[in-house]
């Protein structure tokens, strides 16, 4: 996955496609996603296609439909056979969902909320928001607990650098959630 990642967003241009025939080829009758690196066939690719959809990386096009994670249900429901003869993929519009997901994952919220959030629904920036305030509450009272020190056998638990390095990254990521708000 990250190959076909890397591909489209180190080689196509903002607004460019990635066609069928730049993925798959044919190598001696049978068809196989880039033959000599991973040699998947076409009924695998659509998987892991599918899995790319879910995730909010990527929009595949069939002729007459565009599937997205929003309508992620329209691509179950679509023959097997029409996903395999998909014309081109490309990146969402929007909101890019992946790194949005992470995010959420990351403060303990669902990953799917970010879908809500790329639909414009106010809810997802709410719960964001709650979360965030609590993780930097949490954080300040860490860096406090950890300059203090945490003793243990009447000793510290943790050497000056150790306490030094991660005061800098409780710092870091603090800075970083108050950036999203």
């Amino acid at each position: 996955m990250k190959y076909l990642h890397d591909f489209w967003i180190y080689q196509k241009g903002t607004g460019q496609v990635l066609n069928r025939s730049e993925l798959i080829q044919d190598v001696m009758g049978v068809e196989y996603l880039l033959p000599e690196r991973f040699r998947l066939e076409p009924d695998w690719v659509v998987a892991l296609l599918a899995a790319l959809v879910y995730s909010g990386d990527i929009v595949p096009y069939i002729p007459g439909k565009e599937f997205s994670a929003i309508n992620i249900a329209a691509l179950s429901a679509t023959p097997l056979q029409d996903l395999i003869e998909f014309k081109h993929v490309k990146k969402p519009k929007g909101i890019p969902t992946g790194p949005l997901k992470v995010l959420f994952e990351f403060l303990g919220l669902a990953p799917g909320i970010a879908i809500e959030l790329a639909q414009g629904k106010s809810g997802p920036v709410e719960q964001l928001q709650t979360r965030i305030a609590h993780f930097v509450k949490k954080l300040v009272m860490a860096a406090q607990k950890i300059q203090t020190g945490i003793p243990f056998w009447g000793k510290n638990l943790l050497q000056e650098d150790e306490i030094v390095s991660c005061r800098q990254k409780m710092e870091g990521t603090k800075t970083f959630l108050e950036s999203i708000k």
